[in-house]
């Protein structure tokens, strides 16, 4: 019995402390906050996490959001702040407007959609769009858990901590909340189309290709990464996204380092 009461107590100091370390670490970001640039009235303001060493960002929805607004030409400026700054809803990737916060990057599409008046989605037939949503909701549902077990769980985020500069800490809280929300996970096909749904870029293009990004340029030599090499027609679409919307690529990322970006 003592050395069960021994135990609970010692379990309880450890959860004890890693909620401590996680409030003053917390605390400790707040402070160290730097005051922000004004930003011009009327230009979306994309909040999310510093760049990443091999494509523009190591979490799909923020490039999935960044391609989207170049997609839609729509005026934005990135603050790469959000892991110290997140949404009010607690999200990485988020905007403001004008002073107003929108949270998630499908809500920030269809807000944007809605106020800019953009509709990149013209050269499609709704049974076409019809189709790309499910692929849309396959990969950000279920593919994009392969992404995240592989490279916080299975891989404990060791791989990526060559490329940036993780606690223990936050390994260990990543791994307990990824273990504890994942699910699922799945892969689907691309065709040989130039796009998901034909000649036309369309909006689930920016969801697919931020999700599949991950694996082609930041899989760190995990299976993910052997995998989507099997697969030609997907290597060739992240390409051409590549080359259609980010001219500036090599300006918006690491190069492998943890040093700054041009952008």
């Amino acid at each position: 019995m003592a050395d069960v009461n021994l135990q609970t107590g010692l379990l309880l100091k450890v959860c004890g402390t890693l909620v401590l370390g996680s409030a003053i670490v917390w605390v400790v970001r707040r402070f160290r906050m730097r005051p922000r640039e004004p930003v011009p009235k009327d230009v979306v303001v994309h909040h999310q996490p510093s760049r990443g060493p091999f494509a523009p960002s190591l979490t799909p929805f923020s490039l999935k959001l960044e391609t989207f607004l170049r997609m839609a030409n729509v005026p934005y400026t990135n603050v790469h702040d959000s892991f110290k700054n997140r949404s009010s809803k607690g999200k990485m990737t988020w905007i403001e407007y004008n002073g107003e916060e929108i949270a998630d990057s499908e809500l920030c599409i269809d807000y944007i959609k809605d106020k800019f008046q953009v509709d990149v989605n013209s050269d499609y037939r709704p049974e076409q769009l019809a189709s790309g949503f499910m692929v849309q909701k396959m990969v950000e549902d279920h593919l994009y858990w392969t992404l995240i077990l592989y490279r916080y769980v299975y891989e404990g985020a060791l791989r990526l901590s060559a490329y940036r500069s993780f606690s223990f800490l936050f390994r260990y809280m990543a791994k307990w909340k990824v273990l504890k929300d994942s699910k699922a996970h799945g892969i689907g096909r691309h065709s040989t189309k130039k796009f998901l749904l034909g000649e036309q870029p369309s909006q689930v293009d920016c969801s697919v290709f931020g999700m599949l990004s991950q694996f082609y340029w930041h899989g760190f030599g995990d299976p993910t990464e052997e995998a989507i090499k099997k697969f030609p027609n997907l290597c060739q679409y992240c390409e051409r996204m590549k080359t259609e919307f980010w001219p500036d690529w090599d300006k918006c990322i690491t190069h492998g380092e943890s040093g700054q970006t041009v952008k």
